[in-house]
C-alpha cells in the first residue's frame, strides 16, 4: 500500500495493489480543480458537488462555512476503458458521514481525466498543421488515405 500526502492542502491519496485508489481530499479542492485554481496532479476523477452541497448545509443545518470531506474510491486498473468511481462525503468537523440521498433530485458531473500518449498528441498536431482533422468523417483525411478497392473476380 502506497500513502502520499500531497503538500499544502490536505489530500490523503493510498493506492492499493489491486489498481484501486482512495482520495481524501475536500469539496474545496475539487472546486478549484474544476475552476483551474489548482492543478489536479494527480490526474484523478474530480466530482462537481456544489449543488449537493448547498442541500447538504440545509438539511443537516450546517454553517455556510462548513468544508465537507470528499472520500472517493477510483479503480485505475490500466489498459481498461472502464473506470468505476464511489464516493461519500463527510462534515470536516466532527467526520459525521453525510446521507447523499438530500441530494437524489440534484445532478452533479464527474470529470475523469483522459490519458493519451504523448506520440498520439503529437500525431494529432501533426495532422492538424496541415489541416487534417482525425475527429471529422467528412474531413478530406479519411478519403485521401482511403481507397476503393474492388476484386475482379
Amino acid at each position: 500500500m502506497i500513502k502520499s500526502f500531497q503538500n499544502g492542502n490536505t489530500d490523503i491519496l493510498i493506492n492499493t495493489p489491486n489498481q484501486y485508489v482512495f482520495h481524501l481530499t475536500t469539496l474545496q479542492n475539487e472546486l478549484d480543480i474544476l475552476n483551474s485554481n489548482i492543478n489536479n496532479s494527480n490526474n484523478l476523477s474530480v466530482i462537481d458537488l456544489k449543488d449537493c452541497r448547498n442541500s447538504l448545509i440545509n438539511s443537516y443545518n450546517l454553517s455556510n462555512d462548513t468544508n465537507l470531506l470528499i472520500l472517493k474510491y477510483e479503480n485505475i486498473v490500466s489498459n481498461s476503458n472502464e473506470k468505476s468511481i464511489q464516493f461519500e462525503v463527510y462534515e470536516s468537523n466532527n467526520g459525521t458521514k453525510l446521507n447523499l440521498s438530500y441530494c437524489s433530485s440534484l445532478s452533479y458531473d464527474i470529470y475523469i481525466p483522459s490519458k493519451l500518449k504523448e506520440d498520439i498528441i503529437k500525431l494529432f498536431e501533426e495532422l492538424k498543421s496541415y489541416g487534417y482533422n482525425l475527429f471529422d468523417k467528412n474531413d478530406k483525411f479519411y478519403n485521401d488515405i482511403c481507397a476503393t478497392y474492388k476484386s475482379s473476380k
